[in-house]
């Protein structure tokens, strides 16, 4: 495990996110002090980065972006990223667990995965920076309810990200059948799944629940299965010893050559070197 302080989670910070349930960090990160290239990866929290100063590239669930000042992404537990950086870079990162926010609004951004990078100007990076600044004075002085406060805050700062992305549909108006649909896929993902058995789960034709499904939720329902079980497999292969056999089974494949072909397709690599790798970014944003 890499230990420099600026890309890796110190002691202190594992403390404070497991106190609080949320850490905001400013990282000052430069070639010398971080991978130029990070391995492709994904966390158990929510997050957010908003990039403050120096330019990078930075892929996000499979889309290329070229990232300067004001330019802001909220990442789901699901979704997949990396940066690589040849310059100094200034990044405000925010991380969160799932009951850490109110559930509505933890919810609208599971249905809405990949849709959350946006542009701030500079009158809105001066009010983030203010919330920040609040989150961390609430943080140091830990008053009375003051992690209803952090909650508040972060709220905020996730409010204005969503409302900068907003297509003007909430969690309440996308149809019941597609959210028991992605719960379904959820729960269910290491099991064998496919659009005509939860159409019949859901009593719904099949070709109807298939354009439903990518109206609502932006891929389809195979890539939507397949992308929950990548990012299982991917948890399993930092956290575990356990075989790519093994793990492919755990994931929902019945065949390790489809889960394989599968995985590369998705990440550009095999488990194996994805594990092999993980050195290189374990712990880092």
């Amino acid at each position: 495990m890499n230990s420099n302080k600026y890309v890796s989670i110190s002691p202190f910070e594992q403390e404070l996110m497991h106190k609080n349930n949320a850490l905001l960090v400013l990282h000052s990160l430069t070639p010398k002090t971080f991978p130029s290239n990070t391995q492709i990866h994904w966390h158990d929290y929510f997050e957010i980065e908003i990039f403050l100063d120096g330019t990078a590239e930075y892929i996000y669930n499979q889309t290329k972006y070229s990232v300067k000042r004001g330019d802001a992404f909220l990442i789901n537990l699901n979704d997949i990223h990396s940066i690589s950086i040849t310059d100094k870079i200034t990044i405000l990162n925010i991380r969160f667990n799932n009951d850490f926010l109110n559930s509505v609004i933890t919810d609208y951004i599971s249905l809405n995965s990949s849709k959350f990078y946006t542009h701030f100007n500079e009158e809105e990076i001066s009010e983030i920076l203010s919330l920040a600044e609040s989150f961390k004075q609430e943080e140091k002085n830990a008053n009375i309810f003051y992690k209803i406060m952090l909650s508040n805050i972060v709220e905020n700062i996730v409010m204005v990200i969503i409302r900068h992305c907003s297509t003007n549909q909430t969690a309440e108006n996308i149809p019941s059948t597609v959210q028991n649909v992605v719960s379904h896929i959820n729960y269910h993902y290491n099991q064998t799944l496919s659009l005509n058995e939860c159409a019949r789960k859901f009593s719904i034709a099949p070709d109807y629940l298939g354009k439903l499904f990518k109206k609502n939720i932006g891929i389809s329902f195979n890539e939507y299965l397949n992308q929950t079980r990548i990012n299982q497999a991917c948890k399993l292969l930092m956290a575990t010893d356990m075989s790519v056999n093994e793990i492919a089974v755990e994931s929902g494949y019945t065949s390790t050559e489809h889960f394989i072909y599968t995985f590369k397709k998705h990440l550009g690599t095999t488990p194996s070197k994805y594990r092999k790798s993980r050195t290189l970014y374990d712990n880092y944003f």
